[in-house]
Order: structure tokens, then sequence, then C-alpha cells
């Protein structure tokens, strides 16, 4: 992911998504974000192996942990985070 990414989701935070947000369900290596999910409906595909979960428009997530942080690291591209949906009110 882009630098600005991991620079926006500060531990403790509570960050939006704007528009419609999806996360796949099949484990990728070098896995940069882990998304919990409340509200997030999983859609399967017969077209693809791969199942996504489609989170709607102005989700809230609150940032658990950014591994950047911690480190304080100057190479942004190595971060991992971990996100959990809260609700919105």
């Amino acid at each position: 992911m882009p630098e600005f990414v991991y620079r926006e989701h500060k531990t403790g935070e509570i960050v939006t998504y704007k528009a419609f947000t999806s996360t796949t369900t099949t484990p990728i290596s070098n896995t940069n974000m882990i998304l919990y999910s409340r509200t997030g409906k999983k859609l399967s595909s017969r077209l693809s192996d791969e199942n996504e979960v489609l989170f709607k428009s102005h989700s809230k997530f609150i940032i658990r942990y950014n591994s950047c942080e911690e480190q304080k690291l100057p190479v942004w591209q190595d971060c991992n985070l971990i996100l959990e949906e809260v609700h919105s009110n």
C-alpha cells in the first residue's frame, strides 16, 4: 500500500471509508492489512476462487495496531495494520 495509507492509520484513531470497500477472506502472503468485520457481507463468486467481504460506504474502523508506529520504521511499505469495524452512530 502507499505510504499515505499507513500514515493516515494511527493506532487508536477511527477512520471512515467513504466508498464501498471490500477485502478478501482468502489468505494472501505478505498481507499488510487485517480487517475484523461486524457488518461486512460475505460474497462468493462462481467465477473466481476469491471470497470477498463487502463493507457499506461510510464504514468506520478503529485502528488497533500499526507496526510502523511501534517500530518507528522509516520504510512504510513493510507495515502491518489491524483494523476493527465499529458501529456508526
